[in-house]
């Protein structure tokens, strides 16, 4: 195989390989001391893999969330219809209904012990388009707030039929560092 374009260290077509359909890495983002991490040009025709890796806090015992947004941007914070499942390796369980955004984690990510980190895989199907709702499903493993490794998957949509070219993840409080990638790939 041969690399036909390289830019900015992302490989867009390679010799050999059906790219139609395939993700394609869009934006690759290394935040420090972050607050927010936001990505706001999602087009109509796409969907978008949010990848957040070496994800590490500032506070203990926070809860990671992400936000669809419509041009702007503004955020939706409330009106999702979803749900959050876990488990833990001390055979904790758990499963709640989600309204206020892409919930991320069961409960709180901790930060308490040194190595502690997450990462989170967040999917989403054409939500630039008008008229349809943003499906979403993600899955994602992490440590607890009491120091225990949790892994969560939900999935869901935002409840308004519109178009969001936004996406946004925060922390409950403090700020994260962490590795984030955004894919893209054609929803057809």
């Amino acid at each position: 195989m041969t690399a036909t374009k390289v830019t900015s260290g992302l490989i867009t077509s390679v010799a050999g390989v059906d790219g139609t359909g395939g993700w394609i890495l869009i934006s690759k983002t290394v935040a420090s001391g972050a607050s927010t991490f936001v990505y706001e040009a999602m087009t109509a025709g796409n969907d978008y893999k949010i990848i957040v890796a070496n994800h590490v806090l500032s506070a203990d015992a926070q809860a990671q969330h992400m936000y669809v947004g419509v041009a702007g941007p503004t955020y939706r914070t409330s009106g999702y219809v979803g749900a959050i499942g876990s488990v833990n390796p001390a055979g904790g369980y758990g499963s709640s209904n989600v309204t206020a955004g892409i919930q991320l984690t069961d409960s709180t990510m901790g930060n308490a012990d040194t190595g502690e980190r997450g990462l989170f895989i967040v999917e989403l199907i054409d939500p630039a388009t008008s008229g349809t709702k943003t499906h979403y499903m993600h899955d994602g493993c992490y440590h607890h707030s009491n120091a225990d490794y949790s892994r969560a998957a939900g999935g869901g949509h935002y409840g308004t039929a519109e178009a969001n070219t936004a996406i946004k993840l925060s922390s409950a409080s403090g700020t994260f560092s962490s590795e984030i990638y955004v894919y893209r790939r054609p929803n057809a």
